[in-house]
């Protein structure tokens, strides 16, 4: 995640140009070429992701109480091929494809959330978003998506406590039915206001596994974390 200025980015309906790297739909595919440098540690990161999606939503869903934040699930389910150069890497598997827009900074709206996605079999797809606002006020929002796109709104099960994460010590809150004892099974990003989880927890009567983030407002809002943005987020 590199931050670049106005010239350096062009955008069209099915194409997007940020520096040296693109993004550009065609068909059901989404094309990604990344040509960038790793941070803290500068080191070359150059390959290809293609990611195939059978079924484009078009639906967005307000997640503050304002309609100030918009969240749509894209491709709840899709199939990704990563291919890199610079390392050397390749592998395939399921995806998923969301986008979030807003008007105000998240951390103005936004004191924590947590969200989570997890592929029920069939193409289906529950995804569960979970805010808590900084007037206060909480919102819930539980969806099973199927391969066609199409979504239905069901009743979020209790939430239950994870361990926090390992190096930044941040909660992490997820949904599980009763009977259920919901686990992380490993940590895959730790920063000091986000994180990104593989859990294990109870859905339709299924343990499952699942994708997991948190987002601390509060966290981001503090003057010592904004100041190390530009070390992990470097802008040319």
């Amino acid at each position: 995640m590199t931050e670049r200025t106005n010239e350096r980015v062009a955008a069209a309906p099915n194409f997007l140009q940020i520096g040296p790297s693109a993004l550009t739909l065609s068909n059901e595919t989404l094309n990604i070429e990344i040509d960038e440098f790793t941070a803290p540690i500068p080191r070359k990161l150059k390959g290809v992701i293609r990611i195939q999606m059978p079924a484009i939503s078009k639906r967005a869903f307000a997640i503050d109480a304002h309609e100030r934040h918009r969240w749509r699930p894209l491709a709840p389910w899709a199939r990704i091929e990563v291919e890199f150069s610079k390392p050397s890497l390749q592998w395939s598997g399921d995806a998923y494809v969301d986008a979030n827009e807003g008007d105000e900074p998240l951390e103005d709206a936004f004191s924590y959330w947590d969200w989570s996605r997890t592929h029920l079999g069939g193409g289906d797809t529950a995804i569960l978003y979970n805010t808590d606002l900084q007037s206060g006020d909480a919102r819930s929002l539980a969806l099973r998506i199927d391969k066609r796109g199409l979504a239905e709104a069901f009743d979020p099960p209790a939430s239950q406590m994870l361990d926090p994460t390992p190096i930044w010590r941040i909660k992490r809150r997820v949904r599980c039915e009763t009977g259920g004892d919901a686990q992380t099974i490993s940590t895959l990003e730790d920063t000091p206001f986000y994180s990104r989880s593989l859990i294990r927890h109870r859905l339709f009567g299924e343990d499952r596994i699942g994708v997991h983030e948190t987002f601390s407002g509060a966290r981001l809002r503090t003057p010592i974390v904004k100041a190390m943005l530009p070390f992990r987020m470097p802008r040319y």
